[in-house]
């Protein structure tokens, strides 16, 4: 009886499933025509749309530039190309004044049938019109373009519909055709040749996966070549994809092993780090215990690389890991944070002796080999700790408080490790403040010059004046501070063209009114001097000033990076013919040697005040002056002593033939208007 009814419902599923196969696949035939050919056309158009929109970006870049220079003929051929082209209505292109300089017109295209009712059901959202405002940036106007004037498009919406309409209905009947017959063929034979074994197999496969077992083989006995095909490529696809599942598996724990190392030194990386300290803060929330986090920083990196190279840069980097790896060969892993920045942790029961545990990871002498060269080197390592949950209690915070403490170590001399405190907290913050009080006056030039003369010493008279960099009153940096950050950061190279013509500015008018040998010295810094196009952006702003070039003189500090340095030699070369000086600022302050006096060749030698504060009492400071004074002579250079503030010391330095004076005798830094205003009474002398 079950059998007899079963036979009945197989029958009628057949004869349902062929009915069903039949309506089916003509009724879908008829949908997916419709959709296939509407999908199409609402491409079609929108890829017209996008091409219209993009040959007008195309032309924008030169019809910026047709435009500022109100070149006609540029505008014409810019619009050749449009001349044929009908899905634009009209293209404009309008100068600032609302002149015309070129525009196209085309004959609105006829609407079909159904375009104004697929336009609006369809493309209604697009725009037909483009108004685009044309600025012009020239190379002396960098901040903002010049409005030059404007490009004006109608798009011809309806000519775009229409071609893609005819594509939609031959897409169309074509589909509904297809599917007609497909239906019927199929209908005739799916179910008799392929129904039965298919349904064996997806229920075969159904069991498998309701057991979890997804690639297990089918074990059929089916006929025709093609379904035995089907089993064999299902059972080969299956055992790949269990191979593939088990690769898979294996690759991401690769992957993610490979995403917490470091790929260099095969030490971990931050993100592991941090993983591992939000870890081991949990931990002391629940005991008694202290954690340590050292951080290593090789220092002065930078210069290996440009020495060695960065195969050796990279060998150091490998050396630097295993030693420090060695110095703590107890299981403690290593981090590298940053490109030369190591990590470690240290929990409560390795506290003990770690200080001088860390002290004698602070020089690495080694040789080291690379591809094409073998280089002896010497590394020293500043290191900073901190303490949780003393200083901090989440990673992040326990980072930032261990750099504080390298930065602290840094600030300290370098070769030595320096654990965090509020005060080098505060320095840090105060570092921070000034890097964005920088950027702030970079770019809105809100911050002043200070000028000091300086006085012949034999006769009195002025002849020169340093500009000096201020901040206006309020400010809670110091000028110094932001100088350091602008060195640190290399904002030194902007704010010093700032300074450059904030100073060329403010003399340029005075010249003719000061004597010929007067020289505005502006402090330069090793960072431009060694900027390619340096001499020449130089040049470009006394040429736009109209600042004779004699009248200038650069002030350097000591900076050893400076020789053997091409692109210094070829700007100091090209400053020098153009008849610029060079003064060597505060002489014997720095790292400077003979070398580096004799290699650069300077026209004045300025004695810093910290030799001339204590004469004419004190012998050594007078010893000191007069090598110097001697030294310049021998150099062929002239001399200017800064810090002169007592008569007994213009009269000392009078003595020994110095040849300019600087100081709180004859005047403090003073804005420009107060200059002016000391320019008429050049004997007044500070009080």
């Amino acid at each position: 009886m079950k059998r007899a009814e079963h036979r009945r419902e197989t029958r009628s599923l057949t004869a349902r499933f062929t009915f069903l196969v039949v309506m089916l696949t003509v009724v879908s035939g008829l949908v997916f025509g419709g959709l296939l050919g509407f999908g199409n056309m609402r491409d079609e158009v929108h890829e017209q749309y996008q091409i219209a929109n993009q040959r007008l970006d195309f032309i924008q870049e030169p019809a910026r530039f047709a435009l500022y220079h109100l070149d006609t003929e540029t505008v014409r051929a810019l619009l050749q190309s449009f001349q044929q082209d009908p899905a634009y209505r009209r293209i404009d292109l309008i100068s600032d004044q609302g002149q015309k300089f070129g525009h196209v017109r085309h004959e609105p295209a006829e609407p079909a049938f159904l375009t104004p009712l697929i336009r609006r059901a369809f493309f209604s959202a697009l725009p037909a019109k483009r108004d685009e405002r044309l600025f012009y940036t020239s190379p002396f106007n960098t901040r903002k373009g010049v409005y030059v004037g404007r490009l004006q498009a109608d798009f011809d919406l309806d000519h775009m519909i229409n071609k893609a309409t005819a594509a939609l209905f031959n897409t169309f009947w074509l589909t509904c055709i297809q599917a007609l017959v497909l239906g019927i063929l199929v209908a005739a034979v799916f179910y008799a040749s392929v129904g039965r074994p298919l349904q064996a197999i997806t229920q075969t496969i159904r069991r498998h996966a309701r057991r979890g077992q997804p690639f297990a083989t089918l074990d059929l006995d089916v006929s025709g070549f093609e379904l035995q095909q089907l089993v064999r490529h299902y059972n080969e696809h299956a055992s790949r994809g269990e191979r593939y599942l088990n690769e898979l598996t294996e690759a991401n724990r690769v992957l993610d092993e490979q995403t917490r190392l470091d790929p260099l030194t095969q030490d971990y990386n931050r993100r592991e780090l941090v993983q591992r300290l939000a870890t081991a803060l949990a931990g002391l929330e629940s005991s008694s215990g202290q954690l340590a986090l050292v951080i290593w920083d090789i220092d002065g990196f930078s210069r290996v690389n440009d020495r060695y190279g960065q195969d050796i840069g990279d060998a150091a980097l490998k050396e630097v890991s295993a030693r420090l790896r060695h110095a703590f060969n107890d299981g403690a892993p290593l981090y590298r944070l940053q490109a030369d920045i190591f990590a470690m942790c240290f929990r409560s029961r390795d506290m003990e002796n770690l200080a001088a545990r860390l002290s004698g990871t602070l020089r690495v002498e080694t040789t080291l080999e690379a591809e094409k060269s073998c280089s002896s080197i010497e590394l020293t390592l500043s290191a900073g700790m901190a303490l949780a949950p003393e200083h901090a209690a989440t990673p992040e915070s326990l980072l930032h408080a261990a750099h504080i403490g390298l930065a602290n170590a840094k600030h300290a001399g370098q070769q030595c490790l320096r654990t965090y405190s509020p005060e080098a907290g505060d320095r840090q913050k105060r570092k921070v403040a000034a890097l964005l009080l920088l950027k702030e006056r970079l770019a809105d030039g809100n911050f002043a010059l200070a000028y000091q003369p300086k006085v012949c010493l034999k006769d009195g008279s002025l002849k020169g004046c340093e500009a000096l960099f201020r901040l206006n009153r309020g400010e809670l940096s110091a000028p110094y501070e932001l100088l350091q950050e602008a060195e640190a950061t290399g904002l030194i190279i902007p704010l010093g063209l700032e300074i450059i013509c904030r100073a060329l500015t403010d003399f340029a008018p005075l010249l003719p009114a000061l004597d010929d040998d007067f020289r505005l010295g502006i402090n330069i810094s090793p960072q431009q001097l060694v900027e390619p196009d340096f001499s020449q952006r130089l040049e470009q702003l006394l040429q736009h000033h109209h600042f004779p070039a004699g009248r200038l003189d650069l002030e350097i500090t000591e900076a050893t990076q400076l020789i053997n340095n091409h692109a210094f030699k070829d700007n100091h070369r090209r400053l020098r013919d153009l008849g610029i000086s060079f003064s060597l600022d505060d002489f014997g302050t720095g790292y400077a040697s003979i070398e580096y006096l004799l290699f650069i060749g300077f026209d004045f030698l300025k004695i810093d005040r910290q030799f001339v504060k204590d004469l004419p009492e004190d012998a050594n400071s007078l010893r000191v002056c007069r090598a110097v004074l001697t030294l310049a002579r021998e150099l062929g250079c002239r001399t200017v002593i800064e810090g002169i503030e007592t008569p007994a010391q213009e009269a000392l330095m009078q003595q020994h033939e110095a040849t300019l004076g600087q100081g709180y005798l004859y005047a403090k830094p003073m804005d420009i208007d107060a200059f002016i205003r000391y320019l008429k009474s050049p004997s007044t002398r500070a009080t």
